[in-house]
């Protein structure tokens, strides 16, 4: 019997969920990463060690080893959505796709969201300082990297002048692989992050979740809304015209964006699932949805048979450094663990804390579940006051 294989890139920890499925379905599984020490390494077949936007290289083992996958699939990691792309599409996998760039691309997604007239923050491009006295208006301002992920590289400026401009630009570039900057006008307002599943241009699965921030980047908590919370019905049809008009038709989607005087604003769109146990873990609770299984059954057998079997609630509590130095150990009431209530850390012991607002900055994250809102905040709060960090003297 011929061996299936597939391929998942890369390998880090949130990919381990998707080699197991996969495993359990009876396929081989590669593992694409550079690091050959990561999480997922060990549960794979067989492995290709190098930089997984490193086509070459990956075809050339493949075409060694007479292997043929069945599936290129990219997990949580925007940097392998572009190679994975390419390599379905060189073994006809996938349908070509023009608008595939945009996925990763922050410059790329403004200016398809422009051209068909679909509402985003005022922006523009920059290059090089000269193209900066563009920006100096009385509005406030936010500068990203075009390609950078974790609120790396983002400054916030409230009418701000030419050095302070100057200042935000040379600090957004230093994160940017593509050496571009998008400036664009800061929209107030709440920030939601949306998590859903298309098939056939249908969402099957979708969950909305409000985000409260440090500084206005990284979130510090996440919290899911239910139907009576949030008006669903007019996001899952703003979804479906922004999923057409981008040609994204099945797998995960993971959004970021604001609602302010009754308009949705786009901040983010990223064709993968999201990280942090989002796309693993938390939407999977709340909405009794299993979006791994679903995007493997989806791309290896082109049908889908989950339903969405209920609503909970759910919230995502990210425990932040109290000073610098070394983090020597975070403890908690571990007797308070139980199915609805999981700790995961991201420090590793001895590591200095990192006082820079990004991903960094978060040592540990507290997944909580319930029926309902009161329960669930009642729950984290109890939970929050056994949390004692613990530093190396």
């Amino acid at each position: 019997m011929r061996k299936k294989w597939v391929a998942v890139i890369p390998c880090g920890k949130e990919s381990i969920n998707t080699i197991q499925i996969l495993k359990s379905l009876n396929y081989n599984v590669i593992g694409i990463d550079l690091m050959a020490n990561a999480d997922a390494i060990s549960y794979c077949d067989k492995t290709i060690i190098c930089p997984i936007n490193d086509i070459e290289t990956i075809l050339l083992y493949l075409q060694f080893n007479q292997i043929v996958p069945e599936y290129f699939f990219p997990v949580v990691s925007d940097k392998a959505i572009f190679p994975a792309y390419m390599l379905n599409n060189f073994y006809g996998l996938v349908e070509p796709n023009t608008l595939f760039p945009c996925y990763y691309s922050k410059v790329l997604l403004r200016t398809v969201l422009q051209h068909n007239h679909l509402p985003h923050p005022h922006f523009h491009v920059a290059a090089t300082k000269g193209e900066l006295r563009a920006s100096m208006t009385r509005k406030d301002l936010i500068f990203k990297p075009d390609d950078s992920s974790g609120s790396r590289g983002i400054t916030i400026l409230k009418k701000a002048k030419l050095p302070a401009l100057q200042n935000a630009f040379q600090y957004a570039m230093k994160y940017s692989r593509s050496k571009k900057v998008i400036i664009e006008d800061y929209i107030p307002g709440n920030e939601y992050m949306v998590d859903c599943f298309l098939f056939k241009g249908k969402i099957k699965a979708l969950l909305v979740s409000e985000k409260k921030k440090i500084k206005d980047k990284v979130a510090t908590l996440i919290f899911s809304l239910n139907p009576t919370e949030f008006d669903y019905e007019k996001l899952r049809k703003f979804l479906l015209l922004l999923s057409g008009k981008l040609c994204y038709l099945n797998g995960p989607l993971h959004i970021e964006l604001k609602y302010h005087r009754g308009t949705f604003y786009i901040l983010d769109f990223a064709a993968r699932g999201g990280g942090f146990e989002i796309f693993n873990y938390y939407d999977g609770k709340i909405l009794g949805f299993d979006f791994p299984k679903a995007n493997i059954e989806v791309f290896l057998k082109n049908k889908l048979t989950q339903k969405c079997r209920h609503h909970r609630e759910g919230l995502i509590y990210f425990i932040l450094p109290s000073q610098n130095g070394a983090i020597k150990d975070i403890q908690f009431n571990k007797k308070m663990i139980n199915d609805d209530l999981r700790f995961v850390p991201f420090y590793r012991k001895g590591a200095i804390t990192n006082m820079e607002v990004t991903d960094g900055y978060r040592l540990a994250a507290v997944y909580c579940f319930a029926d309902n809102k009161p329960e669930l905040f009642q729950k984290l709060e109890l939970f929050k006051k056994s949390i004692k960090l613990i530093y190396q003297t």
